[in-house]
């Protein structure tokens, strides 16, 4: 079987799913084809040490404009480029993109290469927040001609229905925690004087850590909070000195980059935020379950 996976950026808990994936596909005998954005944004960029992966895999990875931004002349280009230089000499058994523009691109190369319709899948891990009412009708559109869009979990799919999509079309594959899983044991909980809280995810107001560090202040103030870690780059330059220092009263929150093997230090902290506007269900989530 010849699986493309077709995506944005190789970024975030959505890009580590699709290597995963990949990997896993490569292992089992299948071939591998990631098709993704070529041109790098602020706060949109593939994540080096995902690259290298790739390249450590030997997964053939195509870069080309645009599978992310909504352009039609753009658009149109890179769905002839992927009929003509791409999909005629892989010949894909079953597409899989990731989010609504490559779905698009990917719909529209293929109604030029082959006279039948081939499985395509769609993964979302959240709507977004900056779509217009055009955006969202013509997203919709383009999922209800897909093979199956898969939802995360039940709200999701209910979004997604209420949007416009056909029922039939969902199909819902739990991240990791199911319905039985929503009861937290009391003893999962550190009982303790101070907390240390830790954010995980780009620093910008999509992600709304402006919130946390607003909350920081209080906290402290009532003594139960010790420190407010963040972990992730910025999705905004210079958001960490300019907007969250200043909203930080006492000395209660820390910025720490991009850490590596990041799950390997959850257990340090007493409990993991995530206070993001967007953010469908990010693989950390799975990662602070596992660690209590």
């Amino acid at each position: 079987m010849k699986i493309l996976h077709a995506i944005t950026f190789l970024t975030g808990g959505a890009g580590r799913v699709i290597l995963d994936l990949a990997r896993h596909q490569i292992k089992s005998g299948f071939k591998v084809l990631i098709v993704a954005n070529k041109t790098e944004y602020s706060g949109y960029k593939h994540y080096p040490e995902y690259i290298k992966e790739v390249r450590l895999l030997k997964i053939k990875i195509v870069f080309i404009d645009s599978m992310f931004k909504r352009d039609h002349g753009a658009n149109e280009k890179a769905s002839l480029h992927l009929s003509e230089n791409i999909l005629n000499d892989y010949k894909p058994s079953i597409i899989h993109s990731h989010s609504a523009i490559p779905s698009m691109v990917m719909r529209e190369a293929l109604s030029k290469t082959f006279p039948h319709e081939l499985p395509h899948i769609l993964t979302m891990h959240g709507w977004g927040i900056n779509k217009t009412l055009d955006m969202e009708i013509h997203d919709i559109g383009v999922m209800n001609k897909l093979s199956k869009v898969v939802a995360l979990n039940k709200s999701d799919k209910k979004l997604l229905i209420s949007k416009g999509l056909k029922d039939e079309k969902v199909q819902i594959i739990p991240n990791g925690i199911s319905d039985t899983s929503s009861q937290i044991k009391s003893d999962f909980i550190k009982l303790k004087d101070q907390f240390n809280i830790l954010c995980v995810g780009d620093l910008g107001e999509r992600k709304n850590q402006r919130v946390l560090v607003e909350a920081s202040t209080l906290l402290f103030e009532r003594g139960v909070l010790n420190r407010v870690t963040f972990w992730g780059l910025e999705f905004t330059e210079g958001y960490y000195e300019n907007v969250m220092l200043p909203l930080s009263k006492y000395d209660t929150i820390v910025w720490e980059g991009l850490r590596e093997r990041a799950s390997e230090h959850l257990s340090n902290y007493d409990a993991v935020v995530f206070p993001s506007r967007s953010e469908g269900f990010p693989i950390i989530m799975l990662e602070s379950f596992r660690e209590n």
